[in-house]
């Protein structure tokens, strides 16, 4: 096998190392003596992940993936690691005079040595002759180093106003740096640059959820932000109703309504609910890839589907975007999923994979708990005890009675496998008795009823005798 490092060279992988294919596009660097190219940057780097990720043949991290090493002084072999990539793309973007120049480098992952460099420049009004130019050199030096063909796609619903385009940008930046209202107004100047290109009103119907969950504790503030962005997808549907990005915003602000029980009659409710539904399975038919209507999906599928359909769209969530900003619920969701299924097997591969990826989370200390209810994990009291005094403490304040209910009662079940059933049915008495102001989830309402009505047999149930594809209660939609 060729050295990656060595220019020129053809390869896949490195002996004993990463795979060349998988591709991290690190966010490219302002190099400017003002700073005021930032959004430039971010625009050419998030283009480029864009790009590179429809070619077949290769792997690309996704810009949730990248963003943690956004600026980072990490060595590059020890991202190449941490985001198991081969091959690293980094650049930089500075003012040359009337230019911008760009310079591109392609980085071993494994040694984290550069191995091939380019640097060109473009006017600096011809900033979509330069988006295109990254995009080009950026696949030439690719191929030259795997071997192989890499055609990035002509750009799709783009525009050719470079000011729309440059406005558009500055304000994904500010959408980043949560900075709403100044995101709103320059996509508002985009588009009225290109009233015909969607990105501007897409942007402003995103704006318009994110200020609508940020209301969520008054549901008339955050009614009128999902009327304000259904006005807007409508305007987006009027350009183009199959946009994959307008089907996942619209059915998320859809779903939230429906969440927030804004619509009274139950009718229009479920009428509601059926629509975000559409939307979002839309979505995700004509691009499988939409990683963000795959995790609403899996909250949804709470309300109208099955345990099956809540873990199989979790799954996908993850398959298409692995880094996704709430990976954590996803895969406390896949964890909870499989549980209920009986799929104690999976059960236990997602609480590791949660613990891992995100230690000292609540839900992946949570979900060690109740493995001990079932047959995956040997009954452990003191280490169950252990566990739930944890999740009290790492939760929210405003969460602790809840948890405090929740992990005691799923202690006494771990008490009743370990044949312990005295103790089990004076924990469950000790916190079933102030549970009224206390909002249980069905798994445990399930629980305590299965244990009341058998808690005159010898041997208290246990968890795994429970009915299967009872989903556990939403902790959150996706966001």
């Amino acid at each position: 096998m060729a050295d990656l490092g060595q220019a020129g060279s053809t390869r896949t992988a490195s002996v004993g190392g990463l795979d060349a294919k998988r591709i991290a596009v690190l966010y490219f660097d302002d190099l400017s003596n003002d700073h005021s190219l930032g959004y430039l940057a971010d625009g050419l780097t998030e283009n480029l992940i864009s790009e590179l990720g429809t070619v077949r043949s290769l792997d690309v991290i996704s810009r949730n993936g990248v963003e943690p090493f956004r600026g980072s002084q990490v060595a590059r072999d020890s991202i190449g690691k941490a985001l198991n990539a081969g091959t690293l793309v980094d650049g930089e973007v500075e003012s040359a005079g009337d230019q911008i120049r760009v310079t591109v480098r392609l980085i071993d992952g494994n040694s984290g040595a550069d191995f091939e460099r380019r640097s060109f420049q473009r006017p600096a009004t011809d900033l979509l002759a330069l988006r295109d130019s990254v995009d080009l050199e950026v696949a030439e030096l690719i191929r030259k180093q795997l071997g192989e063909e890499i055609r990035v796609r002509e750009q799709r619903q783009s525009t050719s106003n470079t000011q729309a385009w440059a406005l558009e940008q500055r304000a994904e930046r500010s959408l980043k740096q949560e900075n709403l209202d100044q995101a709103d107004t320059l996509a508002a100047a985009a588009r009225q640059l290109d009233p015909r290109w969607i990105a501007p009103i897409l942007m402003r119907t995103t704006v318009a959820y994110r200020h609508s969950r940020l209301a969520s504790d008054d549901a008339a503030a955050a009614g009128k932000w999902i009327d304000q962005g259904l006005h807007y997808a409508d305007s987006a549907a009027a350009i183009n109703p199959e946009d994959p990005d307008l089907l996942e915003v619209r059915g998320n602000l859809r779903y939230w309504r429906w969440l927030l029980g804004l619509e009274t009659d139950a009718t229009a409710a479920s009428q509601l609910l059926k629509q975000a539904q559409t939307d979002l399975e839309t979505a995700v038919k004509l691009q499988p890839s939409q990683a963000g209507a795959w995790a609403t999906l899996s909250h949804l599928y709470n309300q109208t589907g099955s345990g099956a359909d809540v873990n199989l769209a979790a799954r996908r969530a993850l398959e298409e975007d692995a880094y996704l900003s709430n990976a954590n619920v996803i895969l406390s969701r896949l964890f909870f999923s499989s549980y209920d299924l009986g799929q104690f097997t999976d059960a236990v591969h997602w609480c590791e994979e949660g613990e891992r990826r995100f230690a000292g989370d609540p839900k992946f200390v949570e979900c060690q708990l109740w493995l001990m209810t079932t047959r995956a994990k040997d009954p452990d009291v003191g280490l169950a005890w252990k566990l739930a005094d944890s999740v009290t403490a790492l939760n929210a304040p405003e969460d602790t009675a809840y948890q405090r209910h929740n992990t005691r009662l799923v202690v006494a079940a771990v008490l009743a496998r370990a044949g312990q059933a005295d103790s089990a049915r004076h924990v469950v008495r000790r916190y079933k008795g102030d549970a009224a102001s206390i909002q249980l989830g069905p798994r445990l309402h399930q629980f305590l009823c299965l244990y009341a009505a058998r808690r005159q047999e010898r041997s208290a149930a246990t968890v795994e005798d429970l009915p299967r594809g009872q989903s556990r209660p939403p902790r959150g939609v996706s966001g």
